[in-house]
Parts: C-alpha cells; sequence; structure tokens
C-alpha cells in the first residue's frame, strides 16, 4: 500500500479533518471488505465519517474528526496513533487482511 505520492503507506500521517481515499489500483484486489478498528480501538475514535465505499467504485474514503472531536472523544494529544485493519479479497476469492495505522498529526 502507498500513499498519494507513492510512499509506503504503513502509517498515514493525517490533520484533523482531512478527508482519506484509498484508491485501488491492482486489478488482482477485487474489494474491501471492512476497515473495522483494532486492539480496543473503534472507527468512532478517529473518524467523523467512517471508512466506506464510494457509489460505484471499488475504492473506499473516510474523513478523520476536526482537532476539537479528536480532543473531545478520547484521541489524546498529537501524534496519537490509531490501529485498524483492511480486510480484502482478491481476485481468486481468498480473503486477506492488511493492518496500517493512522497517525494525527
Amino acid at each position: 500500500m502507498k500513499d498519494s505520492i507513492g510512499h509506503p503507506a504503513d502509517t498515514f500521517e493525517v490533520r484533523p479533518g482531512q478527508i482519506i481515499k484509498w484508491k485501488i489500483e491492482d486489478e488482482k484486489i477485487k474489494s474491501i471488505d471492512a476497515m473495522p478498528g483494532k486492539k480496543g480501538h473503534t472507527n468512532d475514535e478517529v473518524f467523523s465519517k467512517k471508512p466506506h465505499k464510494e457509489l460505484f467504485s471499488k475504492n473506499w474514503k473516510g474523513k478523520i474528526k476536526d482537532e476539537k472531536e479528536i480532543m473531545e472523544n478520547g484521541v489524546e494529544g498529537k501524534d496519537k496513533l490509531y490501529d485498524y485493519d483492511i480486510n480484502w479479497t482478491d481476485d481468486t476469492g481468498k480473503k486477506d487482511t492488511y493492518d496500517p495505522r493512522i497517525q494525527v498529526k
């Protein structure tokens, strides 16, 4: 997985209020199935608009909470890391998981 300028995206660095887009460019990936939080994290912690599939697309997007919401709702302090999974299916039907992070700057 890579960010919008081609760097490895094991950790996405985002700012409060930013929209994140996950674009599927590999033809072997059939779909993203879900993006749940993990290790005690929930999508409500960091997203004001939870990750969801874009209409008529294989791509997904979500919106990071603004700074006030982040501080009020449990993501404490700058540089907080949020762990989540991307559950996906390849073109043969095999299911797999990728486990990146989001770091709110």
